[in-house]
């Protein structure tokens, strides 16, 4: 099984990120199964990706925002620009 491993970036299709750049990048959506490197001593975690509305705070609206996040053994993480992402295919 190979894997495809590169950095989050925000996706040319609107609000949506993608492992990688451009037309090039790899779409990430709910229900993708994942591994992000994360934590202290930096280490894969397994998860996967999910995308609710209301979930993020946004200063003046009670209602907050939607946005995608990342769901592994140790709780949820919102999903950053930046973070390592790999997907096993």
């Amino acid at each position: 099984m190979s894997s495809y491993e590169g950095i989050l970036s925000l996706s040319p299709n609107t609000g949506r990120y993608s492992i990688g750049e451009g037309e090039n990048g790899l779409d990430i959506t709910s229900g993708t199964m994942c591994e992000i490197f994360f934590g202290p001593r930096g280490e894969w975690i397994k998860g996967s990706v999910e995308h609710a509305q209301g979930i993020y705070a946004e200063e003046g609206n009670r209602e907050g925002h939607g946005g995608y996040y990342f769901i592994g053994p140790g709780g949820i993480v919102g999903l950053c620009v930046g973070m390592r992402m790999r997907i096993k295919r």
